[in-house]
């Protein structure tokens, strides 16, 4: 299925919301953050929530990397969330396993889409292990799912190697992102499905909310807008900063409508024109 459902942008048109996001980081080329954790209280129970704008498409099956937890000496992922080769959004899990992977296609390049991820591999029901939200709506239609054993870690959050934004792969094969992404949390030790996150409007429309007041556990952190992705700036009040290997460039575009804030007309990379001689967009479709 093509473009948002439930979308906050209609026909890439942002959102009215009461609450803004005042930009997103672009990250391309060779952009990213990361941080290693001193220590873990959990990684069986977490949440990952992002505003995500997907600018490429994936021309190897793990390139549109949303978070990755990678050991740079690994050949394979530990854990990884993104949209592979064929546009399909996935959990990958340690061995190149996927464990949850959508039958629903993210081709609409224009929109932004409102991603939550829950893992709970104690949850009783094993179905619930693994819960993927897009835009407030639980998604139900599975290409794969393996859900996790009971207790078992995700290995997204380790000691042993860093959390990524913007690119996965062990040095060797290093893959980088083609996206815009902002208003991004990861809460630790707590399950909150997309209504803790955003609501629907007098619309029907998906739209953000403020998530400040959060309990964001020991690793948790929130980047609530493109100057806080390309800073590596937690502002959750934990003081989870991450590094910045690349600074991802800060941009106005962004899933709610505000001032300068918005979301604004980017090329779209499925039209490339001529197939012999293909039109080649950079700059998140920019130029």
């Amino acid at each position: 299925m093509s473009g948002p459902f439930g979308s906050s942008q209609l026909f890439g048109v942002a959102a009215d919301a009461s609450y803004t996001i005042e930009g997103s980081g672009l990250f391309d080329a060779s952009k990213y953050i990361d941080r290693t954790p001193s220590s873990v209280t959990t990684d069986k129970l977490w949440t990952f929530s992002t505003w995500v704008k997907f600018a490429q498409q994936s021309t190897y099956p793990d390139d549109n990397t949303i978070i990755s937890g990678w050991l740079a000496s690994a050949s394979t992922p530990y854990c990884q969330i993104g949209i592979d080769w064929i546009d399909q959004l996935a959990l990958v899990t340690p061995g190149d396993t996927i464990a949850l992977k959508t039958n629903r296609k993210f081709r609409d390049y224009g929109a932004w889409y409102h991603i939550v991820i829950i893992y709970d591999s104690d949850a009783v029901v094993e179905s619930d292990r693994i819960q993927f939200w897009i835009n407030g709506v639980r998604e139900t239609s599975f290409a794969t799912e393996n859900q996790p054993s009971s207790s078992a870690n995700s290995m997204l959050i380790s000691t042993s190697y860093p959390m990524q934004l913007g690119r996965n792969g062990f040095n060797a094969y290093m893959r980088y992102s083609s996206l815009y992404q902002t208003y991004t949390a990861l809460i630790e030790g707590t399950a909150y499905p997309a209504s803790y996150f955003g609501e629907f409007d007098s619309n029907g429309i998906w739209v953000p909310i403020d998530i400040s007041d959060l309990t964001f556990g020991t690793n948790g952190f929130l980047f609530a807008d493109g100057t806080d992705i390309a800073a590596g700036t937690d502002s959750s009040g934990v003081g989870n900063n991450f590094a910045v290997g690349s600074a991802p460039t800060v941009v106005t575009d962004s899933p709610t409508d505000s001032g300068d804030y918005g979301n604004y007309c980017t090329w779209n990379p499925v039209e490339i024109g001529d197939p012999a001689a293909p039109t080649t967009f950079s700059n998140g479709n920019l130029t």
